[in-house]
């Protein structure tokens, strides 16, 4: 660190930092260029205009110790855009012996001043109350100006070209260094952007790591529920009993269901939800193929949904398993041909209606006594917040259900 670069340690971004040395460096050249030029006027020539140049050195020390003291820059940009511009338009209008390109490039500075270290809104007002002192100078002091006047001495022209000078070279070190520390912040951003894609690799690559090893937990589960299925499937065949055997066939059915889900996880991209139509149509073949009936079964599945997430698929897929297991049970024993229709709509944000239909003909509930099947569907719309109706009539039998997506009311798709 040094007089000409202070610390900047307490300002936290690149373009503070930036701000902050152009405050100060800006203060101490015309701290510095307006004291030679006051002692110059004072050794040599008293017909110059020593009040404007005193009032320059002046707002010079004034952001010097102001910036010193408080560590503050913003308010240096305002006294260096205010004072400039307002020294300036006093100088076209009331000093008329004079010559005034420096004045002019001092608007100048000013309005660049006050785009670059304060801001474009603040920079269009200095630009546009700067045009309309030009204006006014044309239009009321111009002439007068010309009158009065005179040849200068060669000391005071260098002056002038020194002044002139200056503000050219105010303007061109704000400029650079405004351009220079857009291209460190770009190569900053440039860096930054190669470790974010680094990053982002990484990422990927654990993620994808992390889905495989999801996916191959999912295949192994499959796996085991199969063993179980197929298990189940070899006692099944040493049972004496019809009616043991139907519930053997009702036990594997519902493993199924889910041995399924763990099947259909695997198989997509997205592990969290499952594209309803398709796994149920695969359950609906899978039952089909496990029953023992020579009914011709026609399964129609419709739905507006596409998908369902995990906590609400697996309650949903036992509902539709045991719908399917009453119909092929009660249903169709005196039926040559035998249709299901399913229905899935969107009722609301997170609930959903299902419409169950079978052709079959069914015998009406024993009131005092529900069978298991009954009881899990009761138990599984429960389960999804929902209520259920059943309507048996000379056409079939009817389930409607109003059922809540529970991933959605918990927030987890």
């Amino acid at each position: 660190m040094s007089f000409f670069t202070p610390n900047t340690a307490h300002l936290n971004s690149l373009n503070e930092k930036g701000k902050f040395l152009v405050a100060w460096r800006l203060s101490l050249i015309f701290t510095v260029f307006f004291g030679f030029v006051v002692t110059v006027v004072l050794l040599n020539d008293n017909k110059n205009p020593l009040a404007l140049n005193v009032v320059a050195l002046i707002i010079g020390l004034l952001n010097l110790f102001y910036i010193k003291l408080t560590n503050k820059y913003q308010l240096l940009f305002w006294f260096s855009a205010i004072g400039s511009g307002i020294l300036s338009q006093l100088a076209i209008n009331t000093v008329l012996q004079q010559t005034h390109y420096a004045n002019f490039i001092w608007m100048i500075t000013s309005i660049f001043i006050a785009f670059i270290g304060i801001n474009k809104k603040t920079g269009y007002v200095f630009l546009t109350l700067h045009l309309v002192g030009v204006f006014y100078f044309f239009l009321f002091s111009h002439n007068l100006h010309v009158i009065t006047i005179t040849p200068k001495t060669t000391p005071e022209l260098i002056g002038q070209a020194t002044e002139v000078a200056l503000a050219l070279f105010i303007i061109s070190y704000i400029l650079n260094h405004y351009m220079t520390f857009n291209d460190l912040a770009n190569h900053k951003l440039e860096i930054a952007n190669k470790e974010l894609e680094k990053q982002n690799k990484l990422i990927s690559s654990k993620s994808l790591e992390n889905e495989t090893l999801v996916k191959e937990i999912h295949h192994r589960v499959k796996n085991n529920l199969q063993i179980i299925i197929s298990l189940l499937r070899l006692q099944k065949h040493e049972l004496k009993t019809e009616e043991a055997k139907m519930h053997f066939s009702d036990a594997i059915n519902r493993i199924l269901v889910m041995s399924l889900i763990h099947q259909k996880l695997y198989q997509q991209k997205e592990l969290s939800q499952v594209e309803i139509k398709t796994y149920l149509e695969d359950l609906a073949n899978d039952i089909l193929s496990l029953s023992d009936t020579t009914t011709s079964i026609a399964i129609q599945i419709e739905s507006n949904i596409k998908k369902i997430g995990l906590k609400t698929i697996v309650p949903f897929g036992l509902l539709i398993n045991e719908l399917i297991l009453n119909s092929l049970e009660h249903a169709f024993t005196n039926v040559n041909a035998g249709e299901i229709s399913i229905k899935i709509k969107e009722h609301d944000a997170n609930t959903f209606k299902v419409t169950y239909r079978d052709n079959g003909f069914w015998k009406e509930p024993d009131l005092e006594h529900k069978s298991f099947g009954l009881e899990l569907i009761e138990i599984l719309s429960s389960q999804l917040d929902g209520k259920y109706s059943r309507i048996i009539g000379k056409e079939g039998t009817i389930y409607s259900f109003l059922l809540h997506n529970i991933d959605l009311d918990n927030n987890t798709l």
